[in-house]
């Protein structure tokens, strides 16, 4: 199971009005930027956090730069 640390968003973004969408490889993480887009959301992504990779997962470090958390917030205006 996933820790809560695993799964909360990034407590800077969240005070920025940001909200965690998921965790998705790089090409999965462009296609979900453009449909969120086209709904009419800011978008940005972001690296995955260290504090959201597994301590016994000795090579997930290299594995998780090809991965990508989407945020998400209404445009303001």
């Amino acid at each position: 199971l996933l820790s809560n640390d695993q799964l909360d968003a990034d407590p800077a973004l969240t005070a920025e009005g940001w909200e965690r969408r998921f965790t998705a490889d790089s090409a999965r993480a462009q296609e979900a930027i453009e449909l969120y887009i086209q709904l009419g959301f800011e978008v940005r992504a972001e690296p995955v956090r260290p504090v959201e990779l597994r301590d016994e997962c000795g090579g997930c470090h290299e594995v998780a730069l090809r991965f990508q958390t989407i945020y998400t917030r209404q445009k303001s205006g």
